[in-house]
């Protein structure tokens, strides 16, 4: 019987933590959408040519091309340092 007991307040427990979490993550995810001042075009643009870049430096590095590869990388550095800086509010 206290075992059955034990076991209810342990699902009760276990029920609550669960909503609270999901909430926090809902409210978390909201304050994120809300304060990015960051330019998501620029973003997705850099994060697009990284990404092509990267298949480039695989295939170069696949044939031993090293030099082409470093090439590749340093367009990639280039690319990431064209975006601006971004610090997050405190807090955040």
């Amino acid at each position: 019987m206290k075992l059955l007991q034990n076991l209810n307040l342990l699902r009760g427990f276990i029920r609550k933590a669960l909503i609270l979490s999901l909430l926090m993550v809902f409210f978390l995810g909201i304050s994120v959408l809300l304060v990015a001042d960051y330019d998501k075009n620029a973003v997705v643009k850099v994060m697009r040519a990284n990404g092509t870049l990267i298949g480039e430096v695989q295939q170069a590095a696949k044939s031993g091309d090293f030099y082409a590869a470093a090439q590749k990388l340093m367009a990639m550095a280039e690319n990431m340092k064209t975006l601006d800086d971004y610090t997050s509010p405190r807090g955040s």
